[in-house]
């Protein structure tokens, strides 16, 4: 089995998992996430550093929309990495933690630091000189840790990976994220 195929039957089983999972019905939340990923690309010796923010909605305490936002550092070309996605996630349950998948399209813009050193507010807002755009696709998995429940938050820490990838040659082609966070649910 190549490998692709082997990541596509890995992903469907769990999803099949985060689907099949008991759950209890209870009204949606509002979730925060703040957090730091660490990544590797196609490029050689290319690591990135980002930090995140996470905003989101869940439905039925199975699907939810969310909105992601990173800023970042890559090491080849020393360039700022600002990273926008929309996408969905699933949850299922596993005992107390929240296993889920994600899928996401993304736009990142790419520019190297002296560029952003010349524009800061442009290069932040994707309006800056030299910057490459870039659309794509990224799917995670992660699961949610809840730490404290005080009706009605959920204070939880998170731990995901994910692969993010780009159709166009203007950078790489890939990423490959692990993440760590920290974040709340409200119940509604």
């Amino acid at each position: 089995m190549t490998r692709p195929r082997s990541l596509l039957c890995l992903a469907a089983a769990a999803l099949a998992l985060l689907v099949a999972a008991p759950r209890d019905a209870h009204a949606s939340d509002l979730r925060l996430n703040l957090s730091l990923s660490g990544a590797g690309s196609e490029w050689r010796d290319d690591g990135a550093l980002w930090g995140g923010l996470g905003l989101g909605f869940r439905f039925r305490d199975i699907i939810g929309l969310y909105a992601l936002g990173r800023l970042g550092y890559g090491a080849v070309d020393q360039r700022m990495l600002t990273l926008l996605a929309i996408g969905a996630q699933i949850w299922g349950r596993l005992g107390p933690t929240r296993p889920y998948a994600r899928l996401a399209f993304i736009h990142q813009h790419e520019e190297s630091l002296p560029a952003v050193e010349q524009n800061v507010g442009g290069a932040v807002f994707g309006v800056g000189d030299g910057i490459r755009h870039r659309g794509g696709a990224e799917g995670a998995l992660g699961i949610d840790l809840p730490i404290h429940t005080k009706l009605p938050w959920t204070f939880f820490a998170n731990a995901e990976l994910s692969f993010a990838g780009f159709p166009n040659s203007s950078g790489p082609g890939w990423y490959m994220l692990g993440t760590l966070g920290l974040g709340l649910h409200y119940t509604l």
